[in-house]
Parts: structure tokens; C-alpha cells; sequence
């Protein structure tokens, strides 16, 4: 199976996968400083984004690709006012407000110091995880690829769906609930668009993010704004990388087998298993030789091929236990034993292990249910030969719908009553391919 992601992005769009910059200009004594020229630079493509301040001093960037920039602000009979290491994240509104101080424009102002990102545009309760905790956190991959909801886990309020004891897989964060929601009721977004449960959102259910296309997972835990819906808990938006000015790639290999794993408390061979999850991504400016050059026109790439093959099968030793022939014909003398008395009725006849009733002979006795056992005297409750615990084939309340559906159960391969029988193989392939392509050009830049 291979699934492919392809989005192409444009800076004119918006989503919850762009951010904003805006603020205030003023001189030194806190005046307004209209039309000023605000330029914004993103420090990896090199891409710029100008803008001006309107006659109160006010200035707002479009919805820009996450990532750090570089603010600068000109204006004649002033100093360039200089900020680098501007972050931009998912859905955020950072403000960075500029001084400018009497001079020329070839004098420049420059701040290193790392800005504090603080939401002053809305009430939003949220939280992000950016590239940094990707890269350095372990994620188990289970019985699954690496998925990049993993990191789910860590955040407060989260509480994951677990079918079949699985801390994870593919599609989980549609299926589990935040801060008391539903399950089944909380958003996603993948750079900028609804992606949900297969019931209302075009089948992408099983779609996960790939792990390494990830650039940040940001989740909005409570006063959300009205651009958000269908959720009764929470949102959970990702974002994935984007190609820079220069060429970047990398290559993983995340690999697993029986051997390398430790021996159970209760089984000493290990059950077979091998997984092997590996893939590579690249990113940089679109170039054709001679043809196109993704840097003049500023057309980026990134692309991941991220590859799962797991295997896994259940030891020998695991054993079911089928029906001997002859309890599928009624016979069930096998589980008779007449050398143990494990009791006695109310008319003082002996109970025997194994021994099987006929609920038709039903009656009360002295207030006590009585009933016959197959087989067995009704006087003195003694078997006898040949017939104990044996139901007749005339007996009317043998089933002949359940006796065809016996006919298809399986005979032992092995002697005894119990766990006479191999476990099916029971052996699981998953092989799940994910081609992510993202392309990003900026238009009127």
C-alpha cells in the first residue's frame, strides 16, 4: 500500500498552519511613525516579505510558513531597526513592536536577544511541541510505524484510545479524547485543512502524519476562537517541514528483531517478530538545470518516502483446545470420572466428576432443582455401562443446526482434553508506504 500526501502552498493562503507578525512603530519619544518599510526575511529560504505602517504606525504581515525571520524597519531620517530569531509557529500572532532612533538608514539598530513569544491576540490555552521535540524524543513504535501523534502522550488532558493494549497506531488521535470530550470528537489539522475520522472526513482515518515530515504539533486545549469547530475537546493541528534555500536531506533506518529483545517473565523463547521502519527526506529549492531555478523564483520543496515492514507471529507453545470426534457426536464419557464423588443430590444419589445432566428431568424436590444425569439410574444415580454420559442420538433437544456447525470444527493434533490443539499461526504483515510531498512558491514577494 502506498499513500501519498501532496500539498502545494501559497503564501497567500491562510490556515492554521501560518503564522502572523505584527506590531507597532514609533520614534523614541512614542509618536507613530506612518509608512515606514517593514520588510520580513525568512532566515532559511531568504524569502521577503514587505510591507508598510499605516497612519497610526500599525503594521501586519500575511499568514507566513513557520519558521525564524528577520524584522527590519527603515525609514528615512531614522536608524534600521534590526530583529533576528523571530519565531513564527502554527495559528500564533507574534507582535514585535520597533523604536526607532533619530539617525541615517545606514546606521542600524540590531536586536540578538531571543525574543519570548507571548499570545496577546486571543485567550487560546495551547501548547507546541516543535521540530526539537521530534528529533530528541524516543518514540516506541509498537506494533506500528513511528506516528507522529506518539507525541500526544506527553500533553495533559490527552487521553488515547487503547484497542487491544496498543498505546498507539494509525489514527488514534481521531479516535481518543481530550479534557473530557468525546471519542471520536477531536479535530485535526494538517497544514491548514480538516483531515478527521473516516465517518465525515473523506475516509482519511488511517492516514497518519509521516514522523519525519513533522515541523510542529500545536494543540489548542481550550478557548479556541469560532475559525474552529467539530471537536468536544480539543484540536490538534500539524505542520510539516518545508524546503529551505539549500539543499538538506537525511536518512533513517529504525530496526527491530526477536533477538535483540528480553525474554518474558512466564515464556522463555521470544515470540518472532521483526520491524524495520525506514525512509529519507530531502528538501530544498526546485532546480531544473538550465531550465528553472527554485532560488531566482523562490519555489521550494520537501518531500519523506517513509516505509514500515513489520512481522509478527505467535510461538508454538500457545495452544487452544478443540472438541475430542466424540464430544461432537454427544458422547462425552471422556470427562467422566467414577472413581471421584464429589457429592451427593437430595435424594442421596452420588455426583460424580465430569458428569453431564439431562435438563429435561428437571424437578424440585423438597424445595432443592433435581435433575437426571445422562446415562445414569434415576434410582440410584449409579452410570451405566455404556451409556453414561452419553447423549442419545433421539434425544430431542440435540440441535441439528448445532450439529452441522460442529462438523466444521477442526479435530486435535495432539492427545488430551486441553490444549490439544496448534494456535493458527496467527502471523501479521504490515507494510504500509507513505510518499509526502509539499511544495511551497511565494507569489508577489
Amino acid at each position: 500500500m502506498l499513500g501519498s500526501i501532496v500539498f502545494a502552498s501559497l503564501l497567500l493562503g491562510q490556515g492554521q498552519d501560518r503564522g502572523i507578525i505584527t506590531g507597532l512603530v514609533t520614534d523614541n519619544t512614542g509618536a507613530a511613525i506612518p509608512n515606514a518599510t517593514v520588510t520580513i526575511i525568512n532566515e532559511s529560504t531568504q524569502v521577503k516579505t514587505v510591507v508598510s505602517t499605516s497612519s497610526a504606525g500599525n503594521y501586519s504581515t500575511p499568514p507566513l510558513i513557520l519558521g525564524t525571520y528577520t524584522v527590519q524597519v527603515e525609514m528615512p531620517g531614522f536608524k534600521t531597526f534590526v530583529r533576528t530569531g523571530v519565531p513564527v509557529t502554527s495559528g500564533a500572532t507574534y507582535r514585535l513592536d520597533a523604536s526607532l532612533e533619530l539617525g541615517v538608514v545606514t546606521q542600524k539598530v540590531e536586536v540578538t536577544a531571543a525574543p519570548t513569544l507571548v499570545n496577546v491576540s486571543n485567550p487560546e490555552v495551547s501548547h507546541v511541541l516543535n521540530e526539537k521535540y521530534y528529533h530528541d524524543l524516543p518514540v516506541v513504535m509498537g506494533s506500528d510505524i513511528r506516528l507522529a501523534e506518539a507525541l500526544l502522550a506527553v500533553q495533559p488532558g490527552y487521553v488515547p484510545m487503547r484497542p487491544n493494549g496498543d498505546p498507539i497506531f494509525r489514527g488514534s488521535q481521531f479516535m481518543s479524547r481530550m479534557n473530557g470530550g468525546q471519542t471520536m470528537a477531536m479535530e485535526n489539522y494538517l497544514d491548514g485543512a480538516s483531515f478527521g475520522s473516516a465517518i465525515d472526513h473523506n475516509n482519511t482515518q488511517e492516514r497518519s502524519v509521516p514522523y519525519d515530515s513533522v515541523k510542529e504539533m500545536k494543540i489548542i486545549d481550550s478557548n479556541f476562537s469560532a475559525q474552529y469547530g467539530r471537536t468536544s475537546g480539543g484540536f490538534v493541528e500539524y505542520t510539516t517541514k518545508s524546503g529551505s534555500n539549500e539543499f538538506h536531506g537525511s536518512a533513517y533506518d529504525y530496526y527491530n528483531y526477536q533477538g535483540l529483545n528480553a525474554r518474558g517473565e512466564l515464556i522463555a523463547e521470544r515470540a518472532p517478530e521483526r520491524k524495520e521502519n525506514w525512509g529519507f527526506a530531502v528538501g530544498g529549492p526546485v532546480a531544473i538545470p538550465k531550465v528553472y531555478d527554485g532560488r531566482k523564483h523562490q519555489t521550494f520543496f520537501f518531500t519523506n518516502l517513509d516505509i514500515l515492514h513489520f512481522s509478527q507471529g505467535t510461538l508454538p507453545s500457545f495452544g487452544n483446545t478443540n472438541p475430542l470426534p466424540g464430544f461432537l457426536q454427544g458422547d462425552f464419557s471422556a470427562l467422566l470420572d467414577t472413581t471421584d464423588v464429589v457429592g451427593k443430590d437430595v435424594l442421596g444419589r452420588p455426583i460424580y466428576t465430569g458428569e453431564i445432566f439431562n435438563p429435561a428431568t428437571t424437578r424440585t424436590v423438597s424445595g432443592v432443582p433435581v435433575r437426571d444425569g445422562y446415562g445414569f439410574d434415576p434410582a440410584t444415580g449409579l452410570p451405566i455401562s455404556g451409556s453414561a454420559n452419553i447423549i442419545p442420538a433421539s434425544d430431542p433437544l440435540r440441535s441439528g443446526i448445532a450439529a452441522k456447525l460442529a462438523a466444521l470444527i477442526p479435530a486435535p493434533d495432539r492427545p488430551g482434553l486441553t490444549f490439544n490443539s496448534l494456535a493458527p499461526s496467527g502471523n501479521k504483515y504490515i507494510n504500509p508506504k507513505t510518499l509526502f510531498v509539499r511544495v511551497d512558491q511565494s507569489i508577489g514577494a
